[in-house]
């Protein structure tokens, strides 16, 4: 005797990523613990999905329709001519391509609002403010990772510079000079960023402090 489906989880008809419809088809089969999912579009390719498990939730087979209808990528994963896929629990799901376009533009504006406050502080040279340095960001770059004795090694003069004007700098600060110098601060103004960037952690070991005591 064939086990029926508790229920249908979908039945409807979505486009592909160049407009064309597709048929989107699934239910679960609990005596089996499993449950089928099929799309089949007009030129008639088709792919099959057996799922092992005995309940599916809406996002979860949202995502995966969308994603054979929508991802050429996502669905190549799955579709040969004539195939039957088998999906163990650990089911492959598309990327989420709006939230990659999102992520894409919110790191373009982090790095054109680092981009600006650099050159606010080249702009003003000297005249720069504790915040406008304190504003400063890099991010994870080639220099974030390099010691000391590299970054001087590889800014030669203009390390001997940093070095000299920043004689009083603990290591850390100094290798954080070095870096804002690598970035295009001059060493003065690269001294300078470091100094602030102490003070500010400074600053902070001293908020925290002042409330674990309270």
């Amino acid at each position: 005797m064939t086990s029926m489906a508790i229920r249908a989880l979908v039945d409807e008809t979505l486009r592909d990523e160049r407009g064309r419809p597709c048929r989107m088809t699934g239910g679960e089969f609990p005596e089996e613990n499993r449950a089928s999912l099929s799309m089949r579009f007009d030129d008639g390719s088709w792919c099959s999905l057996e799922i092992e498990a005995s309940r599916l939730d809406a996002a979860t087979i949202d995502a995966v329709a969308r994603g054979w209808a929508r991802d050429p990528d996502y669905r190549a994963h799955f579709m040969t001519p004539g195939s039957h896929s088998f999906v163990g629990r650990d089911l492959l799901l598309p990327q989420d391509r709006e939230h990659e376009e999102e992520e894409r533009l919110m790191q373009a504006e982090r790095l054109a609002a680092r981009r600006e406050a650099l050159e606010l502080v080249l702009a003003r040279g000297e005249a720069a403010t504790f915040e406008e340095y304190a504003a400063l960001r890099s991010g994870s770059d080639e220099f974030s990772g390099r010691r000391l004795s590299r970054l001087r090694t590889d800014l030669g003069d203009l390390g001997e510079e940093v070095a000299t004007l920043g004689a009083a700098l603990s290591d850390k600060a100094l290798a954080s000079a070095l870096r804002w110098c690598a970035r295009g601060l001059p060493p003065l103004q690269a001294v300078r960023r470091a100094e602030v960037e102490t003070e500010v952690e400074r600053m902070a070991a001293e908020d925290r402090n002042s409330r674990w005591r309270r």
